[in-house]
């Protein structure tokens, strides 16, 4: 039978590098930011590449056979059991405007599968962590989804509506129209939310591996949904249109309308 990964340390490692990311991202606030756009229309800032860099090192320190998949430099060994995958700064239009909700996100895949996740939130001083093994948590204490059977009670986290592709706009406009009500552009500070049972479901477009490896495995390990649009399971591979919700029963519901 062969050798599982070591869970509780390596969810003990990853809390290891939202300390590093926290500290330069703080230091990297009180020093000021400034941003710059890349080829894709995203903005990224020095501080953006500092964390990258040093979470890069300090995992090739500790695990030098670990792959490491991030946003802002090229992928390393892909091709091993367990590879890293981080967003060094989830929010970055958030982040260089001085609006509170952006963190790093760290994620962890075994042979392509989500296994342990942790987002590190550093102004609200939120962290959440979770993964196989590992007890969903935020800032030590166990999280708690809220039950909600129906589009039309729940709280939607959605994305800026405001697509270059119609399929997605309409798709994320009309699940809004169907919620109780809507808060626009958390992004992940959303997921949070749900997780913590302060909202319902959150609705997605555009998003990179790095963005969605650590949220997903952080509601597979709380027992919840995280789904793409035709509501099928997560994984490296998937596209970036995502749904998460804290009561399973949202998915079927959610999956209906964007598919209309």
């Amino acid at each position: 039978m062969p050798d599982l990964p070591d869970f509780p340390g390596l969810a003990k490692f990853a809390k290891e590098l939202a300390v590093i990311s926290r500290k330069i991202m703080l230091d990297g606030i009180a020093r000021g930011v400034d941003f710059e756009i890349k080829a894709d229309g995203s903005p990224v800032t020095n501080i953006d590449k500092k964390i990258e860099r040093a979470l890069r090192k300090h995992i090739a320190q500790r695990y030098p056979d670990h792959g490491i998949l991030g946003e802002e430099y090229a992928n390393i060994n892909l091709n091993a059991e367990l590879v890293w995958v981080i967003d060094p700064i989830d929010g970055t239009k958030s982040f260089a405007t001085g609006v509170p909700t952006f963190c790093t996100l760290i994620g962890l895949a075994h042979k392509e599968e989500f296994i342990i996740g942790l987002m590190d939130f550093p102004v609200t001083q939120e962290q959440w962590i979770g993964g196989r093994g590992i007890r969903v948590q935020c800032n030590g204490k166990d999280v708690q989804v809220r039950n909600c059977k129906t589009l039309a009670k729940a709280c939607l986290s959605a994305c800026d509506p405001l697509r270059e592709n119609s399929y997605e706009q309409n798709g994320i406009l009309r699940l809004a129209s169907k919620s109780c009500f809507n808060v626009w552009g958390a992004g992940s500070y959303g997921f949070g939310m749900i997780l913590s049972g302060k909202m319902d479901i959150a609705v997605e477009c555009g998003l990179d591996v790095f963005d969605f490896a650590a949220p997903v495995a952080i509601f597979e390990a709380a027992g919840v949904k995280a789904t793409d649009w035709n509501g099928r399971p997560v994984n490296m591979h998937t596209q970036g249109k995502l749904l998460f919700a804290g009561d399973a029963r949202l998915i079927d519901e959610a999956v209906a309308v964007l598919q209309e």
